[in-house]
């Protein structure tokens, strides 16, 4: 359920319960004075997969809005372009291409917003 507290000049709104339709802008005012934030939402998330080794993998998470910005991790470290790591972005799809998958490719993969993530399990055989 959504909150809104105040605790002497400052403000909250605490959303717990956000879906598609509550992406956007959200605004407060008080007086002449007003603040904005914009609400982001992973509409599609990633997926656990088994790859073949020697095999290529797409990952593929779809966000709000396609000006987010995603950071594609791997077992928490940061994942840098190359030629083993591809990210593509298509609109709101954010896709991941990891070009031939080796046994130490496994591991926890995650589209990362900033505010919201989404992760998945890629098994190696």
């Amino acid at each position: 359920m959504n909150q809104m507290s105040i605790s002497g000049r400052d403000h909250h709104l605490v959303l717990t319960m956000t879906t598609p339709e509550e992406s956007g802008v959200v605004s407060f005012q008080v007086g002449n004075e007003k603040t904005s934030a914009r609400l982001l939402y992973i509409e599609e998330r990633l997926k656990d997969m088994t790859i073949f080794e020697g095999d290529s993998a797409t990952l593929s998470c779809v966000t709000s809005d396609s000006c987010t910005p995603v950071t594609w991790k791997r077992n928490n470290v940061t994942l840098l372009p190359g030629e083993k790591y591809e990210p593509l972005k298509h609109g709101k799809r954010n896709i991941l291409l990891i070009h031939k998958i080796g046994r130490d490719d496994a591991g926890i993969y995650m589209c990362d917003t900033g505010d919201m993530q989404s992760s998945a399990t890629l098994t190696v055989k």
